[in-house]
């Protein structure tokens, strides 16, 4: 390069940026030369330095260069390194003093051109006191003086740009981690759209459909709902929606597509309203978010509900809930909402929906909702007052099944076709199915419990009542707008069709499923099969495959019902713990059942640690424990289960508890069991073993009861047990149920082999577990 040329000219820093200095051997030797010669700078400085010019100048860094001369000889350097983001310091200048180059012109645009590349602070250390001096008059300023060891220097640098508050660099510094942050947020969108197949669909034959891949619908379906989101963000008073936000938000959303083909916008906006730190970072998916959104809305729906349902009638205004007006304005559906409600409501009907606190339990815990059908308010005319509405018929519908349990006039009477709002009343009830719950999803009526429709007229075999009038099954179709009313009393078998089996579960168990996954007989169930309907067959359990996941014995009974639990071996700590931490515990029932033990253990009665675990377990699940299911943990019977036999061992409290082991229970209806003649206990005994299953060992009983604390309201469930006499020699069994205000009971109930039992009671077996080396 010409001798004279400046080092930063615009020529030069062009130059400089195609390629970095490559210093050859004969340069580097010339580097060595002027670096020891430099006779202001201490002898060891320059011997430590050396060798770190060279390397420093051959670091690419955009403001380092070397002065030769005409014949190419190195003549100088600067050399330049950073050590903090816009900050350049010169780690080393040197130069011959040959050839009349003078660095010292080279100052100002030298800092020029630091300047247009971004730097706002050039530094240095000063070893030359001579150069320190020349420097400041271009504007270095000491800042400090370091020392290492046994030498010091003093540090020098000049601000290229106007002095900047505390607020700028604050600003910058944001600014720069966003425009990072920015550029992280594009490249994972891109790497994640980059995971749908950009492959044309095929047909069967392997020829292109002409479809759009994967990856293009995708984006499509991302972009719309990014789009359309992103209107209603942007225009939604005291959302931050910046650049970040919006990038977190494409980049969600594709990420929610990975697994989704569709997003509910309106709820995805509304838990962004409700939680709009969300979009400031990526961590999170929308799958939680929903999640989340959910459990809030659901927690203030049940305060809202709560509170509604503990209004005592002393504030100024307590409405009802109304629902719906009838066509013809006669009458009208108000939901109650609170123990006034319910008590005025029994008042005038004269039944027991407002005297105990069963159904505003039940209330409360959004497990049902109480509505009464009432002669719409009018004006009187003569006053101008609004006349007394008065109630005609209660209704009782189930938020979880979305049965109609109850519909009674007054004195408990049922809903007849000659009933003057008859009509009014199915209106009405069409409507409902049409409203929402509080929690915004559709009050579903799948269907209304037979005790209510038994004045209602029966439909012929084969057809279903609805509003509309009798319907076969044949040409009955469940997408349709007809409200079920009643069913004709079911006959089915092994040769009714599987469609016509297909609609019975949807309007009597609401369960969708293809007619081709249905199998009705044992020989039927292949690969395709989730459901079966129809008898149980002799070894039954020991061949249903685990994949069918439902079992009936007909559609209009409850499903049969199969769990596996652990049973025995960790003297139940565990489940304690687990208990605890939900909170379940209760003070009052603790303080009882120490009392008992204390009892007990008064009257020289030695209870193993195994029954105080049983007890202490079921008192912290909120469950209760009758005395005589008390006395049947104290039994011998029952403690030695919880052991296994050892023969050379007469003393039985010495032998070994059973270690822990998964066990599989069936539960029943007695009608399930189809027993010719009466069912007697013993009858339904024989028929579960014929059916492949065998009594519940007792040790397992309680345990059972803890697996089962989401039982049903007013549920009673009988353990096929051996029978354990209690002190009366009377036989019983474990019982469980939920009754009066929802309370969960452990039961021991006497059992008779001769008794009769109704078809409706249900029973818990132990599926027979399968002979070694047998496949099941």
């Amino acid at each position: 390069m010409p001798e004279k040329q400046p080092l930063y000219s615009p020529e030069q820093a062009k130059e400089e940026r195609r390629t970095h200095i490559e210093l050859s051997p004969k340069q580097e030797q010339d580097i060595r030369f002027i670096t020891l010669g430099i006779e202001e700078v201490d002898p060891e400085v320059r011997e430590l330095a050396v060798e770190d010019v060279i390397q420093t100048l051959q670091n690419g860094h955009p403001l380092s260069r070397i002065v030769t001369g005409k014949e190419g000889e190195l003549q100088g350097y600067i050399a330049c390194e950073d050590f903090i983001p816009h900050e350049a310091y010169v780690k080393y200048l040197g130069g011959s003093g040959m050839g009349g180059r003078n660095l010292f012109l080279e100052v100002p645009r030298f800092l020029k051109y630091a300047k247009e590349q971004g730097y706002v602070k050039v530094n240095f250390h000063g070893w030359n006191e001579r150069l320190n001096k020349a420097l400041e008059r271009f504007g270095f300023h000491k800042v400090r003086t370091d020392t290492q060891g046994d030498l010091s220097a003093d540090f020098y640098e000049i601000d290229l740009q106007p002095k900047k508050t505390q607020e700028d660099v604050s600003r910058e510094r944001q600014e720069a981690f966003e425009n990072k942050y920015l550029a992280k947020l594009n490249r994972d969108y891109e790497a994640t759209l980059a995971t749908f197949s950009e492959k044309a669909p095929k047909d069967a034959e392997g020829n292109p459909t002409g479809e759009p891949s994967s990856r293009e619908v995708k984006t499509r379906l991302i972009e719309e709902t990014y789009r359309n989101l992103s209107v209603r963000l942007a225009q939604t008073a005291d959302f931050t929606f910046g650049d970040i936000q919006k990038a977190v938000l494409k980049l969600k959303l594709a990420r929610y597509f990975q697994n989704n083909d569709v997003c509910d916008l309106n709820t995805l906006y509304n838990a962004l309203r409700e939680s709009p730190k969300f979009l400031n970072t990526d961590k999170g998916s929308l799958h939680r978010l929903f999640e989340t959104y959910e459990q809030k809305t659901l927690q203030k729906i049940a305060e809202m509900r709560r509170k509604r349902a503990e209004m005592t009638g002393e504030e100024r205004f307590n409405p009802f809930e109304w629902v719906y007006q009838t066509e013809d304005h006669e009458y009208a559906l108000a939901r109650l909402l609170n123990m006034p409600h319910l008590e005025e409501e029994s008042e005038y009907m004269n039944h027991c929906v407002g005297t105990s606190n069963s159904y505003i339990n039940k209330m409360k815990r959004g497990e049902v909702e109480i509505f009464s059908v009432r002669i719409a308010p009018k004006v009187d005319e003569a006053t101008g007052k609004l006349t007394q509405d008065t109630p005609v018929l209660t209704i009782e519908y189930n938020v979880k099944t979305g049965v109609i349990e109850q519909m009674k006039k007054n004195d408990d009477e049922y809903l007849s076709p000659n009933d003057p709002y008859y009509k009014n009343v199915i209106e009405i009830l069409k409507a409902l199915r049409a409203s929402k719950l509080d929690t915004g999803k559709p009050r579903t009526i799948r269907s209304i419990a037979k005790s209510e429709t038994q004045h209602f007229p029966d439909p012929k075999q084969g057809y279903i009542l609805t509003d509309e009038g009798e319907v076969s099954w044949e040409d009955y179709d469940p997408k349709s707008e007809l409200l079920v009313l009643k069913t004709s009393s079911l006959e089915t078998s092994a040769t009714t069709p599987r469609k016509i089996l297909a609609k019975m579960l949807v309007v009597l168990q609401g369960i969708n499923v293809e007619p081709i996954a249905i199998a009705r007989t044992l020989d039927e169930i292949d690969n395709t099969t989730c459901i079966y309907v129809g008898e149980l067959q002799p070894g039954f359990f020991g061949q249903i495959p685990d994949s069918v996941e439902h079992i009936y014995t007909s559609p209009d009974r409850k499903e049969i019902l199969r769990q596996t639990i652990e049973v025995g071996g960790r003297n139940f700590t565990g489940y304690i713990e687990e208990l605890k931490a939900h909170g379940l515990s209760s003070m009052e029932k603790h303080e009882e059942t120490k009392a008992w033990l204390e009892r007990i253990d008064a009257q020289g009665i030695v209870l193993t640690k195994e029954t105080r675990a049983f007890v202490e377990q079921l008192v912290q699940a909120g469950v209760n424990i009758s005395d005589q299911a008390k006395a049947m943990m104290e039994h011998e019977d029952f403690q030695k289960s919880l052991r296994i036999e050892d023969e050379a061992e007469p003393d039985w409290r010495k032998w070994k508890l059973k270690p822990a082991q998964d066990m599989d229970f069936i539960r029943l209806s007695v009608a399930d069991l189809n027993i010719q003649g009466v069912p007697t206990t013993d009858t339904i005994y024989a028929r579960a073993q014929e059916l492949g299953l065998e009594l519940v060992p007792p040790e397992a009983c309680p345990t059972y009861r803890l697996a089962t604390l989401d039982q049903a309201m007013d549920d009673w469930v009988y353990m096929g047990m051996k029978q354990i006499s209690d002190t009366d020699g009377s036989p019983r069994v474990f019982s469980m149920d939920r009754g009066e205000g929802g309370l969960l009971w452990l039961n021991g109930t006497w059992v008779y082999w001769g008794i009769p039992w109704d078809p409706c009671f249900k029973f818990v077996f132990r599926l027979r577990p399968a002979e070694p080396g047998k496949q099941v």
